[in-house]
């Protein structure tokens, strides 16, 4: 079985130092992989404003309904998804929730 992947980049220490001064729990994008699942579909990453400070992209709260609070999780919900299934992720977008659709990717 091949592993399974949105196409977004994490960072353990980075999530949790997020989730912390934000008051937020999910899985917060910092990168999108070019040609991936995740830039198929849309998800917003993080970046740096031109006054240097930063903009939130989108956050996962959960994948088909299982909460996600950590790049662990996510791995976790992940782990028996293979390559071509299609996932809904519930994202904070902008302050509101939103239902995007993956289809997975083989993980790089």
């Amino acid at each position: 079985m091949s592993s399974s992947a949105v196409g977004i980049r994490t960072d353990p220490k980075a999530n949790e130092a997020l989730s912390a001064r934000l008051g937020l729990s999910g899985v917060f994008v910092l990168d999108v992989e070019q040609d991936s699942a995740a830039e198929k579909a849309g998800l917003i990453p993080a970046r740096l404003t031109r006054d240097g400070g930063f903009a939130l992209g989108d956050v996962v709260l959960a994948i088909d309904g299982q909460a996600v609070e950590s790049p662990e999780d996510m791995t976790r919900a992940l782990e028996y998804k293979n390559p071509g299934d299609r996932v809904v992720l519930r994202v904070l977008r902008g302050g509101k929730t939103v239902e995007v659709r993956v289809t997975l990717d083989v993980a790089r």
